[in-house]
């Protein structure tokens, strides 16, 4: 998935602080749910990288599962407008 292999660049990694191994997995099942609803391609690199993205920042003050897959979804909304 070319999304999360962002997370293993150092840069991006250190932008996107540490996250404990239980809520990454949390992450990734939110967005793999995500991109599988809206049936986005493992090639399409930047809209996967910008529901990435957001979902990291929403992470960062939200807690619930629910509120950050409906972040992730407000995410594919925003890119497809």
């Amino acid at each position: 998935m070319n999304a999360i292999s962002r997370f293993k660049n150092p840069d991006f990694r250190e932008e996107a602080g540490v996250f404990a191994p239980d809520r990454l997995t949390v992450l990734r099942h939110i967005f793999d749910t995500v991109c599988e609803e809206a049936a986005i391609p493992p090639n399409a690199t930047a809209e996967r990288n910008e529901v990435a993205n957001k979902l990291l920042q929403a992470s960062a003050t939200v807690e619930y599962e629910s509120l950050l897959l409906a972040a992730a979804r407000k995410a594919v909304a925003e890119y497809r407008r």
